[in-house]
């Protein structure tokens, strides 16, 4: 149980300290486990497991491959194909671990976590970089609702 766990919400096996907190609670209730998954979730090694869950879910692995026409999509390059996969990583872990943690906000919050490429593309002007950074966007334009 203990590296199914760590696997899910971590996306590494278990380690030392993990095991001997499990040991030592002996998580045998539903209660006990639902304590070391909350405590787990708090651990800074939760992005990893609840970003891979959202690049799971919405299956975003295969947009940092293959190429678009470049006479149709000039912005296109591995830059924004990276961009494009790690916003619902990003958005998704932020709304689950520092957000409200709600479906209502995944579904219909009016920011996303963009840089410079993606912000050409959604047409904000006041990215710049390549870090992602928590961006609000126009609720009319990208606002799922």
């Amino acid at each position: 149980m203990t590296n199914r766990l760590s696997r899910f919400l971590w996306g590494q096996d278990a380690d030392d300290d993990l095991r001997r907190a499990v040991e030592a609670a002996a998580p045998a209730t539903s209660a006990n486990v639902e304590a070391l998954a909350r405590a787990m979730l708090a651990d800074d090694r939760a992005r990893a497991g609840v970003g891979a869950f959202y690049a799971w879910w919405l299956g975003t692995g295969d947009i940092v491959v293959g190429r678009k026409d470049p006479a149709l999509f000039p912005e296109d390059g591995p830059a924004l194909r990276q961009a494009m996969a790690d916003e619902p990583r990003a958005f998704g872990s932020y709304v689950t671990l520092d957000g409200d943690h709600s479906y209502r906000t995944l579904m219909t919050a009016p920011f996303s976590f963009i840089n410079e490429p993606l912000a050409r593309v959604y047409q904000v002007a006041r990215v710049m970089g390549a870090t992602l950074q928590k961006t609000a966007l126009d609720p009319q334009q990208r606002a799922g609702s």
